[in-house]
């Protein structure tokens, strides 16, 4: 059971289809499928950290909001220095 909005990606890394997936989280949606599926999930702690530009919701907006909530985009990773790696690459510093 991979679980959450980013399950499918979770799903991925953990059966290494995938070297890092990168999903949406706004209330856990990146971070449970990472916790169902044993990997590693980071939520960046501002909303426009990392750009939602072209990611489309499952209505075909570009906009991810969920009515009050606005969403992050995370890190889904099958080891802690994958993590740290990846977000030293993409945010300029590590976690």
């Amino acid at each position: 059971m991979s679980g959450g909005s980013s399950g499918g990606e979770g799903a991925l890394v953990a059966c290494k289809a995938t070297a890092f997936g990168i999903g949406s989280d706004s209330g856990g949606s990146a971070r449970m499928p990472a916790a169902f599926c044993g990997i590693y999930g980071y939520k960046p702690t501002g909303s426009k950290r990392l750009s939602l530009k072209g990611r489309l919701s499952p209505n075909g907006m570009e906009s991810l909001k969920f009515g009050d909530l606005d969403p992050s985009m995370g890190f889904l990773t099958r080891s802690i220095e994958d993590l740290v790696w990846l977000c030293s690459k993409t945010l300029g510093k590590t976690i």
